[in-house]
């Protein structure tokens, strides 16, 4: 009952619309605006898949692919790293492992190239079960989210440490005001404060600065936030902290029906870090989506090893639960495998060498 019985690519953008319509626990990475934006501010296309099942259902994975590359060699993303998580959509959210056996014989047979996937919360063990052949399982990241559906009094008192309720009052005593816009027309200052959180992201990095600074920079562009705000309209809320008056940390949060999701954050760390600016920014954030009905404030992801510790306990603070997500990655030739091992190798010596 789960056989495909065809295939349309890119997937059409009224039947995606619906499929997302169905889906309460889609998120807003998964709807074509969202892949709309990654075409827009990064070298990629739109190579969205949708599938229509025997028993009537119809599943969309949001799928892009580099511009350069061509034919059944490119390389595939669902979705591109920082760019959110992808994985299946499907009409009223009933996925079996069934339907990702099927899909992935589908990817293995319209390419050669390489193909991964990072799946939502939720659908992890799916991609394990129905993953065959050719796949290998990246290193896991957490994927911190909080629990919002006792409203916000509730997440305050419940969820919150008393650490995190400190910091929040000691940045509205500080006089840290905050202005959320879904315009676009805070993005310039946002961007301003991220390029600072960039090069501050390299100084700590163990590898030379300017190697750093250049594998964080790789994957950015000046166009992307704005980018992201031009295409997903309300759904794309920017948050930014000002103290007398001056930009310290700002946030951005992507929101669909029960869902919001912290994308991308940045601060000046002399201005912010003093007056607890980030905790009073998410608090504010996650108080707007308890008042619209969210049921869920996904903080994002965090390596799951010692360099993201610090960030993992500050996620940790407002309540979030962790939980291990996997890419999955199918290649008919060992190629992103090799790579990912010779970049942990490397970074291992780098990090001895710097001791």
């Amino acid at each position: 009952m789960t056989a495909v019985v065809e295939v349309v690519s890119p997937a059409p953008r009224d039947a995606w619309d619906e499929v997302l319509a169905t889906s309460p626990r889609a998120s807003a990475f998964q709807s074509p605006q969202w892949t709309s934006a990654v075409c827009d501010a990064a070298p990629f296309i739109d190579v969205s898949r949708l599938y229509r099942m025997r028993d009537g259902r119809r599943l969309v994975l949001p799928l892009v692919r580099r511009r350069e590359t061509r034919g059944r060699l490119a390389m595939r993303y669902s979705l591109p790293s920082g760019w959110g998580y992808g994985g299946l959509l499907a009409d009223g959210d009933l996925l079996w492992p069934e339907d990702i056996e099927a899909v992935w014989r589908d990817l293995r047979s319209s390419g050669r190239g390489g193909t991964t996937i990072t799946p939502k919360r939720g659908q992890d063990h799916l991609w394990s079960a129905g993953c065959i052949g050719w796949s290998w399982e990246k290193s896991p990241v957490l994927e911190h989210s909080l629990d919002l559906t006792g409203g916000f009094a509730d997440v305050w008192q419940r969820a919150f440490r008393s650490s995190v309720r400190r910091a929040v009052r000691k940045a509205e005593r500080s006089g840290v005001t905050v202005v959320r816009d879904t315009t676009g027309r805070l993005i310039p200052e946002f961007r301003e404060l991220y390029w600072k959180s960039v090069r501050r992201w390299a100084e700590k990095d163990p590898m030379p600065y300017p190697v750093a600074y250049w594998r964080v920079k790789r994957g950015e562009s000046d166009r992307k936030f704005a980018a992201a705000a031009e295409r997903m309209g309300e759904a794309c809320e920017t948050w930014l902290a000002y103290l007398d008056g001056r930009a310290v940390a700002g946030i951005i949060v992507l929101t669909h029906d029960k869902i919001a999701d912290y994308w991308r954050g940045a601060m000046d760390i002399e201005l912010a870090g003093p007056v607890r600016a980030a905790d009073l920014l998410h608090k504010m954030a996650i108080e707007d989506a308890c008042a619209r009905g969210a049921e869920t404030y996904s903080f994002g992801f965090t390596r799951a090893d010692a360099a993201g510790a610090s960030l993992a306990r500050f996620k940790e603070g407002f309540g979030a639960e962790p939980v291990h997500l996997s890419s999955r990655i199918l290649e008919r030739f060992p190629v992103l495998k090799t790579a990912a091992a010779t970049k942990r190798v490397a970074r291992e010596g780098i990090s001895l060498l710097a001791r």
